[in-house]
């Protein structure tokens, strides 16, 4: 019972994580998540138009669109995610470089006395 309330939680989280992105990108402007859906087929379409032009066949067994949509859109999702990555990593910089706090341990170890040493 611990393991499903655990992936429940798990998943509960993860959706939290998506929505907080999808908002964070888009907003409350509906034509940005149309344009998410729209970019990777007008790429698929744009290519399909370049291979019918210049009369280049899919490889043997495979249709056209077919084949365009299994290149082209794990190419998006790759590129966009390392994009963000980036963008991450620059955007929080100041996140990752805090000053290294040390302690003296000559000062930690030894009682401090309020009275001066004669």
């Amino acid at each position: 019972m611990r393991l499903l309330a655990g992936l429940y939680a798990q998943l509960w989280v993860i959706q939290t994580l998506a929505l907080r992105e999808t908002r964070t990108r888009f907003g409350n402007h509906r034509l940005g998540y149309v344009w998410a859906l729209l970019e990777p087929l007008v790429w698929i379409g744009t290519f399909w138009g370049m291979f019918h032009i210049a009369q280049k066949a899919p490889p043997t067994g495979m249709d056209m669109l077919t084949f365009l949509a299994t290149g082209v859109i794990p190419y998006d999702i790759f590129s966009k995610s390392a994009d963000r990555c980036a963008a991450s990593i620059d955007a929080n910089r100041g996140l990752l470089f805090y000053p290294r706090c040390t302690r003296s341990t000559s000062s930690s170890r030894a009682p401090r006395s309020s009275s001066p040493r004669t």
